[in-house]
C-alpha cells in the first residue's frame, strides 16, 4: 500500500545535528511543545468510535452491509488515486478520517451508507476529494467531473456533491484535526540530538515512523486510537528497529519524559504497547526490500565505524518484528 522512496537518507552537514528535527517540521521545541497540548485537546474532541462493531444489527441485508474489508479496499483506492496524480499520502490518512468521523456521526446519510455498500463507496471517494480540495495546491486539484469519471460512471455529479455536503454538515464543518504524520513531526522536534547521532540514523528513525502511519490508516482497528498515540508507538517501533547503537536506553527513556510531560501521554500504557505491537506487525508484513536494505546499511555503517561495538551482524526489521508480533 505505501511506498519508500524516501528511505535514503540525505547526509546533512555536521553542525546541523541540532536542528534535523527542528528543519522537518518547521517548528522550534518550545513552538513544538506548545502546539502538542493544543493538538491533542483537539484530537480528543474528534475521536471516533468503532462503527462497524454492531453495523450488522442495523441492515436487513447483511450481504450488503459494510465491513472492514469495504474500508480496507477504499482506502488501497484512495492511495493508488493519490500516487497516480501525485498527491500527498497524508491527503489519504485525513480522506480516512474525514469517512470515519462521519460513519460514526449518527447522521441519517451515516446510517445509510453503513448499509450500502454503494452509498459508502460514495461516502469514501468524496471524503477523499474533500482532503484534496483543503490540502492540495489549486493547481492540481481533482474537479467533481474527474471523480464521476474515476467512478466509471457510478455517481453523477449531483450525487457526489451531495454526499460532499451531508459529510461536512455531519463533521459541523471541522476539518483540521491533526493527524499522525503531525504529531510524528512535532514529537521528533522535542527529540535531543547531538553529534554522536548518525544524521542518516535520524532520517530513518522519520522515515520507518511516517511509514508506520501510512500503514495505520488502511488498518480499522487503529481507525479509533487517537493520532499520538499511533505516532508515539510509531517513534518507539522506529527507535528500537535502529536499536541501541543509535539510541540508547537513557537516550530513549529521556526523549519518553519529555513527551509524558509535554503531551500529558503516558508511553508505558496498556493501550500504547498494543498499538507498538499491532503496528510492529503491520510494518513486518509491509516492510520493503528498500527498507529492510536502508535499515541493513546503517546498521553495517555503524558496526564499521565503531570497532568496540559487540553488535554482529544486523537483523532483518521484518524477522525481528515477526518474532515480537507472534509472541
Amino acid at each position: 500500500m505505501c511506498d519508500s522512496k524516501n528511505l535514503h537518507a540525505e547526509i546533512i552537514e555536521e553542525d546541523d545535528i541540532g536542528e534535523f528535527f527542528t528543519s522537518s517540521s518547521g517548528t522550534s521545541p518550545e513552538e513544538a511543545a506548545d502546539r502538542i497540548k493544543v493538538m491533542r485537546q483537539q484530537e480528543e474532541s474528534m475521536l471516533c468510535t468503532d462503527y462497524l462493531s454492531h453495523n450488522f444489527g442495523r441492515s436487513n441485508n447483511l450481504q450488503r452491509a459494510v465491513d472492514v474489508d469495504c474500508r480496507t479496499k477504499m482506502c488501497e483506492w484512495c492511495y493508488q488515486v493519490a500516487d497516480f496524480c501525485k498527491y500527498q499520502r497524508e491527503c489519504v490518512g485525513i480522506g480516512m478520517y474525514y469517512l470515519d468521523r462521519f460513519l460514526c456521526s449518527g447522521s441519517t446519510g451515516a446510517r445509510a451508507a453503513l448499509t450500502d455498500r454503494k452509498l459508502y463507496q460514495l461516502a469514501a471517494m468524496t471524503s477523499f476529494f474533500i482532503a484534496i480540495k483543503l490540502f492540495e495546491s489549486s493547481n492540481s486539484q481533482i474537479e467533481v467531473k474527474t471523480l464521476s469519471q474515476l467512478s466509471r460512471g457510478c455517481y453523477s455529479e449531483e450525487e457526489i456533491v451531495d454526499m460532499e455536503s451531508q459529510i461536512l454538515s455531519s463533521l459541523s464543518w471541522r476539518m483540521h484535526q491533526p493527524t499522525s504524520v503531525a504529531f510524528v513531526h512535532h514529537f521528533l522536534t522535542l527529540l535531543p540530538t547531538h553529534r554522536g547521532h548518525d544524521k542518516v540514523a535520524l532520517q530513518i528513525l522519520l522515515d520507518v515512523s511516517l511509514y508506520q502511519t501510512e500503514l495505520a490508516v488502511g488498518e480499522y482497528e487503529l481507525a479509533f486510537k487517537r493520532p499520538s498515540s499511533i505516532a508515539l508507538a510509531a517513534i518507539i517501533n522506529a527507535m528500537n528497529i535502529l536499536g541501541k547503537e543509535h539510541f540508547t536506553e537513557l537516550e530513549k527513556v529521556h526523549f519518553l519524559e519529555i513527551l509524558s510531560s509535554a503531551a500529558n501521554i503516558n508511553p508505558a500504557s496498556f493501550e500504547m504497547q498494543n498499538i507498538e505491537k499491532f503496528l510492529g506487525f503491520c510494518l513486518s508484513k509491509n516492510a520493503s526490500e528498500e527498507m529492510t536494505h536502508a535499515l541493513r546499511q546503517i546498521n553495517v555503517r555503524q558496526h564499521n565505524s565503531d570497532s568496540t561495538s559487540p553488535y554482529g551482524s544486523p537483523t532483518c526489521v521484518t524477522d525481528s518484528y515477526l518474532h515480537t508480533a507472534q509472541q
